[in-house]
């Protein structure tokens, strides 16, 4: 079996398995390259409404982005740089095949498609979040602009004066409502209120079709009778209990801390999110979280003391789109975005604290499989040639020698024993090689019979080639039979200050390894 012929059957493979992996995935995932579809799992076409993948593939991805979307996903795209970069999540509007519009949120994976750079892009829905969050940014809008009504009562509890507002809130226009007892007009008793000479009461009143009005009322004397504002407090009432119940059914976890950091309220996500149960509101959140480690986004631990909702109360700075890592008291690492912020900025060290977030547990997962698919080799598991590049590119203030390794009878083995047996040869001499490496060292398999081995930051030791070809050459166990891993070997030492580029020093290593090989035969 040829080097080419062995690319090609580890190009099916990892395709094939990429497939199986996003296929049947419940988020929309999609590849494009060039600016044009070149795949769209089960998902991405139901959200699409498509009946097959006939109707999406090869067409410009701008035909289903809204126009307003697309700046930001060419930027997106343009952030990622290597091989397995991953983007922040950001929302998406997507353009349906029915013309519809789908918000989603949205991560970018730079990877290999068919051997060239495409874009991997993984979508969740969050048209249902954005919904709520217009509803609630409507409902507020609402209490925002209600306005009171200023009512005028002469002495004798006549009704002198009725505003627009008092219209709304009582039923009643004015001209109906002026000449009107009061006790009539507004459906209640003035008589505690005015015999105090004025004040600020809470009070029933009645709309014209009886219903009760929860209102606060201002009262003031005036020479001739009395001035009343009342504000209708029953919208209010209803657009709390309206907003408490829309926060207790999102998916996003919402807790508010007071200034000291205890707990004075949060919805059901975020006592299955973090683990903290109805019965510790009033507690110390930081005491409650603080026995769970937290991560940055790259896995880094952060301490007590500097974690962003801490420093949020501390400095009043907010933060928004944190990805943060825990450790849950189920045993298992969980993933949040989160964001926080006091609900009155301008009060730094009095405001309470709002945080949010929200689970990408899975999605992160789904995204570091993708990343891993894209950087190593299906079969032995090693990272592949890119992942290579990228660490010798990585390792130019390091002193680095390059280990290039060739099987010498991948061919035979394959022809004689079959493909199978070729398959173990390659796996058995991956593993001989990561016995001989040490912990900072690289072992990757470059395609075909070529490995390459990264020994970092140490000076080679004495006789090195000879060293890794005894090591690979004690026998092996491969289709019932036991035979020794024979191998060239070549290698080119890497200072700190070189100036070749990672393919190049790839290439030295090659050519020295085939100077190896033909010495190999001349000595045969």
């Amino acid at each position: 079996m040829s080097r080419e012929d062995v690319e090609r059957t580890d190009h099916g493979l990892t395709e094939e398995r990429y497939r199986r992996l996003v296929d049947h995935s419940p988020n929309a995932i999609c590849v494009h390259q060039r600016g044009r579809l070149h795949y769209v799992n089960e998902a991405g076409l139901e959200w699409m409404r498509a009946a097959s993948a006939d109707e999406l593939i090869g067409r410009p991805l701008t035909d289903f982005i809204d126009f307003d979307s697309i700046e930001a996903v060419s930027e997106r795209a343009a952030e990622l740089r290597e091989i397995g970069d991953c983007s922040e999540p950001w929302i998406v509007r997507m353009v349906r095949l029915d013309g519809t519009r789908l918000d989603v949120e949205a991560v970018s994976v730079l990877t290999l498609w068919e051997g060239e750079r495409a874009y991997q892009v993984i979508c969740r829905d969050v048209s249902a979040q954005r919904a709520a969050e217009a509803t609630l940014r409507y409902q507020a809008a609402l209490v925002d602009r209600i306005s009171d009504a200023i009512i005028a009562i002469d002495d004798n509890y006549v009704v002198k004066s009725w505003n627009r507002a008092a219209e709304t809130i009582y039923g009643r226009c004015a001209k109906e409502a002026i000449g009107m007892p009061a006790i009539e007009a507004l459906g209640a008793e003035l008589g505690v209120m005015t015999s105090s000479g004025g004040g600020v009461f809470h009070s029933v009143h009645h709309h014209t079709d009886g219903t009760a009005l929860d209102v606060r009322v201002s009262v003031a004397r005036i020479d001739t009778g009395y001035v009343l504002v009342s504000c209708d407090l029953t919208a209010q009432r209803r657009a709390e209990q309206h907003f408490a119940s829309v926060v207790e059914s999102l998916e996003e976890g919402v807790v508010v801390l007071d200034k000291n950091g205890m707990i004075k309220s949060l919805n059901p996500a975020a006592m299955r999110l973090v683990g903290i149960s109805q019965d510790q509101i009033g507690t110390d959140f930081f005491e409650r979280t603080g026995q769970f480690a937290l991560y940055d986004a790259n896995g880094n631990n952060i301490p007590p003391g500097q974690r962003p909702a801490e420093i949020t109360i501390r400095t009043g700075e907010p933060f928004s789109h944190l990805v943060l890592g825990f450790d849950h008291v189920e045993g298992h690492r969980a993933w949040l975005t989160s964001c926080g912020r006091l609900l009155h900025p301008g009060l730094p060290g009095q405001s309470d604290v709002l945080i949010t977030f929200s689970d990408i547990t899975d999605q992160r997962a789904a995204s570091e499989q993708l990343v891993y698919r894209a950087t190593h080799d299906p079969l032995t598991r090693l990272p592949n040639r890119e992942y290579v590049l990228s660490k010798i590119a990585a390792s130019e203030h390091v002193r680095t020698v390059v280990v290039y390794i060739d099987l010498d009878d991948l061919k035979a083995t394959n022809d004689t024993l079959g493909h199978k047996a070729g398959d173990d040869l390659l796996c058995a001499t991956a593993d001989r090689l990561l016995e001989f490496v040490g912990p900072g060292d690289v072992v990757g398999r470059l395609g075909g019979d070529e490995f390459i081995v990264l020994i970092c930051d140490s000076a080679p030791p004495e006789d090195l080639a000879d060293k890794l070809k005894r090591h690979l050459a004690r026998p092996v166990s491969i289709a019932s039979t036991t035979t020794p891993i024979r191998a060239s070997v070549g290698l080119v030492e890497v200072l700190a200050d070189d100036r070749r580029t990672a393919e190049e020093i790839l290439r030295d290593a090659d050519l020295a390894m085939y100077e190896a090989k033909r010495a190999g035969r001349n000595r045969r």
